[in-house]
């Protein structure tokens, strides 16, 4: 079996192309930064495809604090969706307080289905927002 690197763009999406299985599925994963809404930390994960036959995957978003100088997940999301932005993966986690600055990342798996796919990850450089977890 042989697979093709996946690429990261500017804007912090992993390009990817599945490997392993004719017809070839070329596709980005993107995850946002987190964000504080309604009292709570958020972080979403999609994918969007470029060309292949693919209509569906499972995206695992996770939420990572920056916790003793090692990141820890937080919180983790699963949601099988189309690609596009319509739908995302979510994983979200109650702040207990909002003065504490916390450093956050998300990280990002794209799982096509019904077809082989590179197991590149997106990970999201750090933010930090007002919010102890």
């Amino acid at each position: 079996m042989s697979s093709e690197p996946s690429t990261v763009a500017s804007d912090d999406s992993v390009q990817a192309s599945s490997y392993g299985r004719s017809p070839i599925n070329f596709f980005t994963t993107h995850g946002d930064d987190a964000h504080v809404t309604r009292g709570e930390v958020s972080v979403h994960g999609w994918w969007t495809k470029q060309s292949g036959p693919a209509k569906k995957a499972k995206v695992t978003v996770w939420l990572q604090a920056h916790k003793r100088s090692k990141w820890k997940t937080v919180a983790k999301g699963v949601r099988t969706v189309k690609p596009g932005t319509s739908k995302r993966a979510n994983a979200r986690k109650k702040c207990k307080n909002r003065t504490t600055k916390v450093r956050f990342r998300t990280k990002v798996d794209v799982d096509i289905i019904g077809y082989a796919d590179s197991p590149r990850q997106l990970t999201t450089k750090g933010v930090t927002r007002r919010c102890k977890v």
